[in-house]
């Protein structure tokens, strides 16, 4: 999926997404800084290897089931109003298919 991304497009993953991050272009040195808790890393080693966020190439991602929603709605709602002809992407697995954030993302999206 990541193959056809551009540097334009937006990804909102689950945990164990690692390969997601490093497909759609997050430096490893800064992911590595992250996960083992260095102040040098994404969020100043704040969030682990779990609550990665890069906001220069557009990936998210949180342990927590169906998460990836609202952000990758939001920001598909940002690149809209700037006029891009961008994408979001929010990777998930099947069980959050029953979690509020993924029906209130659908019918956000729907209108």
């Amino acid at each position: 999926m990541c193959a056809h991304l551009t540097a334009d497009d937006a990804v909102a993953a689950t945990h164990r997404s690692h390969h997601f991050a490093i497909a759609h272009g997050m430096d490893l040195k800064l992911l590595e800084a992250e996960t083992f808790g260095r102040e040098t890393g994404l969020g100043k080693g704040r969030g682990g290897q779990m609550y990665l966020f890069d906001p220069i190439i557009h990936v998210s991602r949180s342990v927590i089931i169906a998460e990836g929603y609202p952000p990758a709605l939001g920001q598909a709602f940002a690149l809209q109003r700037q006029g891009k002809d961008s994408v979001a992407v929010a990777v998930t697995g099947e069980g959050a298919a029953n979690q509020g954030a993924f029906h209130e993302s659908l019918n956000l999206a729907a209108l």
